[in-house]
């Protein structure tokens, strides 16, 4: 699979290696220059000596010194090895026949200097040798100086020209790149942007609550990576959304539920009473009374039902006040009953007397909470599930670290007031380790998709913070789970 990574690392690598090449061409034509350079100032040294040679040379003419003559061989000896330099190592072999003529010019002026030297050293007496030969000598350094200032001409031209190039060469050089670098970043921002702008678009129709699945045609890694994330969403979006229609559902069978059971409050009562008064006529046959007692405890029952059912749908202000653990306990199962499951064992071991100090539908919904995850979590054929109760003389220590535990709350605000826990114990297949420190955020679940929305225990959470008590989850993998709740036994000072 391709990834945009890559292309972005292959195509500036490539662009590297490019600047690199072309780094090292302008580096070459530099170096060209510095020898043209040189050139140009050897040349110069060079024709500054055939000027000091012509120089030596009037003198010598003039004045037929010794001293002179010693010049000129100096100068010329210094201005040889230039010309045998170039000859040797030619910056233009092109250009070798006229620095052959240079040489030859040079040999004839030093040839023709010599033979003066030796006219005069030899005594000739014929003025007109003597004119002759000096007039040989003019004429050659004449060609000279004239042949070394036209190679000084076409030295500097030659120089002008590489200087030109180079510029030249810089300058295409400079759009090159810049035209690379933008061909580059336009490829690259086009394989960026308009999977990008694609995602942007599936984002829009989401919020216009489109929210079908989108399959973009890029194949880069990261490009599929976000539309796979992008694709959970979605499904994770429906999921939500059908636990919010679930849940409006529930608040509407909620206020039907309450409206039912006020309506069946009356047939109740009236059924109860009837029944109370026909117990009352001594002379019934036992038959009948017998049915009659069936008929008021079962009235009693469906009372209790229709309580439950109204303390829990009721919408009301957060109020704390006493509660009977026990009925408590009993009013929460009444609710869970279409819930329990064939062969799962549940047993409840309350204290006899224990009393809380919550608000009843609030802290009924924390059971029905952690008693349904219990059931969903153990075995079928051998599930077991205990609610327990019980008062502690002070708060236990919960700050103390151990594997498998997580606490949440604080108990050092109950004081020296007392405390009374509840626990919900199960021998079903416990929770990762990884999974603990997670379980009170909100929409995490580890049921499976369509079975849980994630915010029960979230909700206990809430609800037991609110009472100022504190939760602590003790399970391992395999172990079972026991949930304890910790409240305090008596409302602090100034709460009503």
């Amino acid at each position: 699979m391709s990834s945009l990574r890559r292309k972005i690392i292959l195509a500036y690598l490539a662009v590297g290696l490019l600047f690199v090449g072309l780094l090292l061409l302008a580096h070459m034509e530099l170096r060209r220059l510095e020898n043209q350079i040189k050139a140009e100032e050897g040349l110069l040294e060079f024709f500054n000596a055939v000027l000091e040679m012509r120089r030596y040379e009037k003198n010598f003419l003039l004045y037929n010194n010794e001293l002179d003559i010693q010049e000129h061989g100096r100068w010329h000896r210094e201005a040889q090895p230039y010309v045998t330099e170039r000859l040797g190592r030619p910056p233009n072999p092109a250009r070798m026949t006229e620095w052959r003529s240079l040489k030859q010019k040079m040999e004839r002026y030093q040839e023709a200097m010599d033979q003066l030297v030796a006219a005069r050293g030899g005594g000739e007496a014929d003025g007109a040798v003597m004119v002759h030969r000096e007039d040989q000598l003019r004429q050659a350094g004449k060609e000279l100086v004239a042949w070394a200032e036209w190679l000084a001409k076409q030295e500097k031209e030659q120089l002008a020209a590489a200087m030109a190039q180079h510029r030249f060469l810089l300058l295409v050089i400079m759009l090159f790149l810049v035209l690379l670098l933008w061909l580059v970043g336009y490829r690259l921002s086009r394989a960026v942007t308009r999977p990008l702008k694609a995602v942007e678009e599936a984002m829009r129709q989401v919020a216009e609550g489109l929210t079908s699945p989108i399959d973009l045609p890029y194949r880069d890694q990261e490009i599929r990576s976000l539309t796979l994330a992008f694709n959970r969403m979605i499904k994770e979006l429906h999921a939500r959304q059908r636990h919010l229609i679930r849940a409006e559902k529930l608040a509407a069978l909620g206020t039907t539920l309450s409206g039912v059971a006020h309506e069946l409050n009356n047939p109740l009562s009236n059924i109860a009473t009837s029944c109370q008064i026909l117990l009352e006529d001594a002379e019934a046959p036992p038959f009948q009374r017998r049915l009659l007692e069936h008929i008021d405890s079962q009235t009693l029952r469906a009372a209790g039902i229709v309580r439950s059912l109204l303390d829990f749908a009721r919408d009301r202000p957060f109020r704390k006040e006493p509660v009977q653990a026990v009925t408590l306990v009993e009013d929460t199962l009444r609710l869970l009953k279409p819930h329990l499951r064939e062969g799962v064992d549940l047993e409840v071991r309350i204290a006899p007397g224990l009393t809380l100090f919550a608000d009843t539908g609030k802290l009924q919904q924390v059971l029905l909470n952690l008693i349904k995850n219990a059931m969903d979590a153990v075995p079928e054929a051998s599930g077991r599930v205990v609610v327990e109760g019980e008062s502690l003389p002070a708060p236990p220590d919960l700050e103390t670290p151990a594997s498998g535990r997580l606490t949440l709350g604080d108990v050092s605000t109950f004081g020296n007031r007392g405390c009374v826990t509840l626990r919900v114990r199960d021998n079903g297949t416990g929770i990762d380790a990884a999974c603990l420190p997670r379980l009170f955020d909100p929409f995490f679940t580890t049921k499976e998709a369509g079975k849980g929305a994630g915010l029960g225990l979230f909700v206990t959470h809430e609800i037991v913070e609110k009472h100022g008590g504190a939760l602590m989850v003790e399970s391992l993998p395999g172990r079972g789970a026991t949930f304890h709740l910790f409240l305090p036994e008596e409302p602090p000072r100034g709460e009503p």
